[in-house]
Formats: C-alpha cells, sequence, structure tokens
C-alpha cells in the first residue's frame, strides 16, 4: 500500500494538475440531502432507483434467503434467547450477528404490518432504501473531491443503476452487504470528518468524537458482513490524499480499526473449521487476482451476460491459455495509469479503491464461495465506489462541452436502466435465476444443481433428476448433486441407490456436511441396517455434533436395533444436553421398558408427560407399563 501512496504523490509544478478541494471544505450529509438546494438532485438519487427496483417487491426467496430466513431455527420464533445465539457463535459459516438481529427485526415489523413473517416483501423493500441511502452515502463522499455536484450524481448514478449491482440489491440475503457497505461508508465519512477537523480547524476535541463515531460504526459494518474490511485501506488512502498524512501517523490512526477486524478473524476462522474450498497454491493466486479484476472490468464496460454464478473456478480457468497472460493487460493499464498519475490523480485515486475493493475476494485470499466461482457480481459492490469516482473525475477533468457531457452521460444512464430492467426479472424466483444462469453460463454445474433443487421443491422429480445428472456430467466431484438425487430416490422408495449417492455425496464432500451422514444414517434405518447407521450418527458425534437431537437419534438406532443398555447411555446424553427433550425422555423410557426396568420407565414416560401434558404416546405408553407393573406385582 506505501507504493499506492507514492502513485499519489502530486507535483506542485505541475501546470497540468488538477488541485485538491480546498480543505477548509467538508460537504456534510446534511448539506447533501438539502432538498432546498439538491432537490433535482435528490430526485434523480432517491427517486429513479426506486422505480427502477420496485418491482422485485412481489419476488420469491431464492437461493440461500431459505437457510437464512426461513428455516433457521434461531429466527422462528424470535426472541432474546434465540438472537443471543447469533452474537455467540457463527451461524452457516458466517459470523454477521447485526444483519441478522436486524433481519429478525424485519420479520417482527412485517408481522406487524400484516405481513406473514415468511413473506419477502418488506426485506426486498429494505433492500432497495439501503441501496439509496448507500448511493446519498456514495454522494457525500464523492463530494469531498468533486467541485461539481451534478458530475458527482452522474457517478453516483452509474453506482446507483449500474445492472451489475442488480444481485446485491435484489437477492435479500445480500442485505448483509448492504448493510455493511452503509455502515461502513458511513465509519469513513466519519473518519474523514475527524480528519478535517484535525488538520483544518484543529479542532481535535471534535476530531477525536468523530474518529470514535467512526470506529463504532465500521465495528457495526464487520457484525454485518466482515468484507467490508476493505475500509482499512479506504481510510488511510483517502487520507493521504486529502491532507498527504505521514505513514507513521496513518499507521497510528488506522491501528483502533485493526484490533476489531482481528477478533472477527478468530471468531469466524475458530467456528468455520473445514471449508468448501482449498487454498489456491500461492504462485497461482496473483494469476486469478488479474483474471477477477479483469472479469470485473468486462462486466462493468460490456453490461451484458450476467449470472448468478459464472462457475469460474481453477477447473475452468486453469485450461485456458489467456488466464497465464492476463496480467500482461493489467501490467499495460497500470502502466497508463502510472503515466497521467500527475495529470489526473483522481482517476488514479478511484483506480486504486477499485482494485482494493475487491481484495479479499479476488483470488489473493481464500474465501468460501471460491469453490462454484472466483467471482461474483456482489464482490464488486464496494469497488464500484472507485468506478464513480473515475467517472465523476473524468467529466470533471475533461474539456468538453457541459451541454454534450450530460446528453451522452444521460443517454448512456438510460441504457443502463434499461439493461438492468430487462436483467432485474432473472431475479424472480429460483427457477428463473438458475435458468438464466443455465443460458449464459452453461458449463456451471452450480446452475444445473439449483435449478434441480428448485424442482425437487416443486415435485417435478424427473426435471430435477435430469438436471443433477448434467451437473454430474460437467463436475463429478460435486457432492451436491449426489445428496439431492438420493433425496429424490428416497422419496420414490428407492432406498440401494439412494445409500450408492450418498456414499458418493460424502466421498466428495470437502465440508463434511453432517445433513450427508445423517441422511445416510436415516436411510440405512429405512432399510434395518442398524448398526451402519449407529456408525454414522457415532461419526457425526466424534465430529463436534454431539447435539441433544443427534445422542437423542443415537438412542433411537439403537433402540431399534435392540441395543437397549446403549440406547439408554445415548438417552442419557440427550437429556443431559437439555433437560426439557421430551422426545429423549418417552425414548428413554422404552428403553427402561424392554430393560424391565418398569420403575424407571415409569418415571421417564412421567417427565416426558410433565414437559409435554398433551404427549398422548407417552401417555399410552405410561398406561401400558404401569398396568404391566401391576400385574407382575398380582401374579407375585
Amino acid at each position: 500500500m506505501i507504493q499506492m501512496m507514492k502513485f499519489f504523490s502530486l507535483n506542485k509544478n505541475s501546470n497540468n494538475e488538477i488541485p485538491n478541494l480546498n480543505k477548509t471544505m467538508f460537504i456534510s450529509f446534511t448539506e447533501v440531502i438539502n432538498i432546498s438546494k439538491n432537490g433535482i438532485i435528490l430526485f434523480f438519487l432517491c427517486v429513479v432507483p426506486f422505480i427502477l427496483y420496485i418491482r422485485i417487491y412481489n419476488f420469491e426467496f431464492v437461493w440461500d434467503d431459505i437457510h437464512h430466513l426461513i428455516t433457521n431455527q434461531y429466527l422462528n420464533p424470535v426472541n432474546l434467547e434465540n438472537l443471543s445465539h447469533f452474537w455467540r457463535e457463527v451461524y452457516w459459516g458466517l459470523y454477521i450477528p447485526v444483519s441478522y438481529t436486524l433481519w429478525a427485526f424485519i420479520r417482527e415489523l412485517s408481522h406487524l404490518l400484516g405481513q406473514n413473517t415468511d413473506s419477502p416483501h418488506l426485506f426486498h423493500v429494505i433492500n432497495i432504501l439501503l441501496h439509496i441511502i448507500n448511493g446519498l452515502l456514495v454522494f457525500t463522499l464523492l463530494r469531498q473531491f468533486i467541485r461539481n455536484r451534478w458530475y458527482a450524481m452522474i457517478g453516483t448514478l452509474f453506482f446507483l443503476l449500474h445492472p451489475i449491482q442488480i444481485e446485491t440489491v435484489a437477492w435479500i440475503s445480500e442485505f448483509r452487504g448492504l448493510l455493511a457497505f452503509c455502515f461502513g461508508f458511513m465509519a469513513l465519512y466519519q473518519y474523514l470528518k475527524s480528519c478535517h477537523y484535525k488538520y483544518t480547524n484543529k479542532f481535535l476535541k471534535k476530531s477525536n468524537l468523530y474518529y470514535v463515531y467512526g470506529l463504532l460504526l465500521f465495528i457495526l459494518a464487520l457484525l454485518s458482513k466482515p468484507s467490508i474490511v476493505v475500509i482499512l485501506f479506504f481510510a488511510p488512502i483517502l487520507e493521504y490524499y486529502l491532507y498527504h498524512t505521514s505513514l507513521k501517523k496513518l499507521f497510528i490512526r488506522i491501528l483502533p480499526y485493526i484490533v476489531p477486524v482481528v477478533v472477527i478473524i478468530i471468531i469466524t476462522i475458530s467456528e468455520q473449521g473445514n471449508t468448501v474450498t482449498q487454498p489456491y497454491p500461492l504462485w497461482i493466486r496473483p494469476f486469478v487476482f488479474s483474471d477477477s479484476l479483469l472479469f470485473y472490468l468486462k462486466k462493468i464496460l460490456i453490461p451484458i451476460d450476467y449470472a448468478a454464478s459464472y462457475g469460474r473456478t481453477m477447473n475452468y480457468l486453469e485450461g485456458r491459455w489467456w488466464f497465464y497472460s492476463s496480467w500482461l493487460l493489467l501490467l499495460g493499464l497500470g502502466a497508463i495509469l502510472y503515466k497521467f498519475r500527475k495529470k489526473y490523480p483522481l482517476i488514479i485515486l478511484g483506480s486504486v479503491l477499485f482494485v482494493f475493493g475487491i481484495v479479499t475476494v479476488s483470488g489473493l485470499i481464500r474465501f468460501d464461495f471460491q469453490g462454484w466461482s472466483n467471482v461474483a457480481d456482489r464482490y464488486v459492490y464496494i469497488s464500484m465506489f472507485g468506478i464513480a469516482l473515475i467517472l465523476s473525475a473524468f467529466l470533471e477533468q475533461m474539456s468538453f462541452n457541459k451541454k454534450y457531457i450530460f446528453l451522452i452521460c444521460s443517454i448512456s444512464l438510460i441504457g443502463l436502466s434499461l439493461v438492468s430492467w430487462l436483467q432485474i426479472p432473472v431475479w424472480r424466483n429460483d427457477l428463473t435465476l438458475w435458468s438464466n444462469g443455465i443460458k449464459k453460463v452453461p458449463q456451471n454445474s452450480f446452475s444445473w444443481n439449483n435449478r434441480g433443487v428448485y424442482y425437487f421443491g416443486q415435485k417435478q422429480y424427473n426435471e430435477a433428476l435430469t438436471d443433477f445428472q448434467k451437473s454430474l456430467e460437467l463436475d463429478s466431484d460435486f457432492s451436491h448433486p449426489y445428496y439431492n438425487k438420493a433425496l429424490i430416490l428416497i422419496e420414490l422408495n428407492k432406498f440401494d441407490e439412494a445409500i450408492f449417492n450418498l456414499n458418493k455425496a460424502i466421498l466428495y464432500d470437502l465440508n463434511n456436511d453432517k445433513d450427508f451422514f445423517i441422511k445416510r444414517a436415516e436411510t440405512y434405518i429405512k432399510t434395518k441396517e442398524y448398526e451402519k447407521a449407529i456408525q454414522d450418527y457415532q461419526r457425526l458425534i466424534s465430529m463436534g455434533g454431539g447435539s441433544t437431537v443427534l445422542y437423542n437419534h443415537l438412542g433411537f438406532t439403537n433402540l431399534m436395533a435392540g441395543n437397549y443398555d446403549s440406547a439408554v447411555m445415548s438417552f442419557d446424553k440427550s437429556i443431559l444436553l437439555d433437560q426439557k427433550n421430551e422426545s429423549a425422555f418417552y425414548n428413554r423410557g422404552i428403553a427402561h421398558t424392554n430393560l424391565k426396568k418398569y420403575d424407571l420407565a415409569i418415571k421417564d414416560y412421567e417427565k416426558a408427560i410433565q414437559l409435554n401434558p398433551n404427549y398422548e404416546k407417552a401417555i399410552s405408553a405410561l398406561e401400558v407399563v404401569t398396568k404391566l407393573k401391576l400385574d407382575i406385582q398380582q401374579k407375585k
């Protein structure tokens, strides 16, 4: 980053230099949202994107939305005990407690507004509003560098309306990214405000106050989505550009921001364990990085063929001759930028921010989705601020006729809006989403599998099996299609074929997915292969999955196998983990009954009934064992 700082060093004697804004000026957010001053600009920045995106109001939950919001046990129901889980532990590989807490609030608000808590409508509206707020933050920050507010507006509209942003806005799950951006850029705003008071007005008290505000907002951003960590780069880069702060002072000022980053990294790594991805060798990561950068530049400049997953993995890239030479093009672009660094410093600044905006999800560092694709539209959301700055600076620094500039920009923005208008319906539901993915990237096994999941949910088994098979033809090591095929085969009572596919799923699974073992154990029970089912449950427990539910399942399987003593031991552990597990008490009662320990069985049934007075099976079992005990006593 030191070299990047030097990149901005301005030659004060250069006649071509476009100097920074007067440092006594600081454009506040309050000034930006002043309707009397910026009414027309606010109309374009708020109303236009709202009209463009409001169509998603009636769109369904897609992709991971179900896992985050519908089947998420800690959001059903919403209460403090459940919400505390998100603050104590990683959920589904992510530590984003602020996002989950606000999702819970949106669910409850949806209910208060008379909607079903599982309705996607309010979630979509919130995403749209957040995107608009983020646009206002982008405009505010652009105004710290761009004198002409209309040019800053054009750059912001490019950020708001470009079709590459659709995934982030239309996909409910990316609320986390929108929220992180919102908090992150509010933090960046406060950081720059702190710099303004520190270096220009010398109001250290105010400077320190805004600095603390920025730090707190940055922590909220990290707890919304950790990829906003790139603010660690943005803040010192912008401070250096505006105030030429020494590197030593920059490090001291940014150091407190590093502390929460380290804490969250430790939490995430310790909780995630194995991931679906394996790290790329160090030597190949720069090539992946350069390919990702060029891919995003292409998608921004040529707005066509967008998809939810591009399947741009190493398996796809390593066979392409251009993959290992793509860095040459980047090198050429870098050389051009370096040549004009003094004449167009803001364009250089925007380029650097664009690069740093995707540095955590570009292939240099491992990330989970890398197993499916090195690139995704949502990963460029933050970097689009750099593009907005480049565009605004280009318009301001070029000596074009303003009428022609606004005419060309208007036509271009209308064109982008039309492309977005046509692209948005792709996110209507899983069928449209993954059918589009197959159409745009037919070699992507991920899209075929996900469309198969949609068909499975609709009970269109033949279509689902066809898609799963196609997915496996494209990638025979992909574990999920095997698992999904097994689910259908189980529905069709083809248990042997299901077990074969589950074996394949487990063989190729890099993540030791517990669901695979659980489903195979359940299938073994259906085929009365109890010992194999027991082995699967024991393996799950050895993998750290010793939950009350799992011990209860293990106990039940031992019960079916006639291993009553082992069953009791498993139920004991299940009850130890959850004293309110009525099912474990009932099942242990059955085990005690088979061991002819009727007094213990009666106590277990009574406890199960105490926990659930309407537990009919326990009530019936209690009557039977009580009568059985009485008969034995009478015979004596």
